[in-house]
């Protein structure tokens, strides 16, 4: 209950226009080692595979923002569906996307998101059929992560088929900003732990695949 009332207060006081962003430079690809490294501890039984490559720098607020991922890597962990005797795998990743925009990816093989239910994620309250009765959940995680990455400008992809997984990714918005003086180039990585949806728009199926696109008011 205490859960709900937050997440209910975060939205209301989003709404209400009582909560205002910090921005400042943050590096994409530490943040997501650092959400891949606390969820490792979190979730020890979880397979978490972190993947950075040149440093992208945008101007965010970082905690906000952390927030977000987190939400996505707690879904990916809630649906995980790995076989018997396997580990959940869940993978991060930092960088640009195919038009050189700054993107954080959160990518899982877990049970998948039904076609029909792509349009509605991001709503408030809303969860698929199985889930209401086989998770726990308040419906509001993904609603506030939406609200977040709206007021960066930006927007998410959702990638998912039934079965498979589902790839989640935040892209925002330009192309990045420039490194702060003292930040040196740093080589890209992908580290691995040992085992222990967008928007807004229409959803399509290709292939047995759903995915959703951005609408009018989104960016390429």
């Amino acid at each position: 209950m205490s859960r709900l009332v937050e997440q209910l207060l975060f939205l209301a006081r989003g709404d209400s226009g009582r909560m205002s962003l910090t921005l400042a430079p943050v590096e994409l690809g530490a943040l997501v080692r650092e959400v891949a490294e606390e969820s490792g501890m979190i979730h020890p039984a979880c397979r978490w595979r972190c993947e950075t490559g040149e440093a992208v720098w945008v101007r965010a607020d970082a905690a906000l923002l952390k927030q977000a991922v987190r939400i996505l890597t707690d879904n990916a962990v809630k649906y995980a569906a790995p076989e018997p005797g396997e580990a959940p795998s869940i993978r991060l990743r930092a960088g640009r996307d195919e038009a050189g925009a700054p993107c954080v990816e959160v990518q899982d093989a877990g049970v998948g998101i039904a076609a029909e239910d792509m349009p509605h994620v991001f709503e408030r309250f809303f969860r698929a059929a199985p889930a209401r009765s086989t998770r726990e959940g308040t419906g509001l995680g993904l609603a506030i992560a939406k609200w977040i990455v709206d007021r960066h400008g930006g927007y998410f992809d959702v990638f998912s088929r039934r079965g498979v997984g589902t790839r989640v990714t935040i892209c925002l918005p330009g192309s990045g900003i420039a490194p702060p003086a003292e930040e040196a180039p740093r080589p890209g990585r992908a580290e691995e732990s040992p085992g222990s949806r967008r928007s807004s728009g229409t959803s399509r199926r290709e292939n047995g695949w759903s995915t959703m696109t951005p609408s009018l008011g989104g960016r390429r």
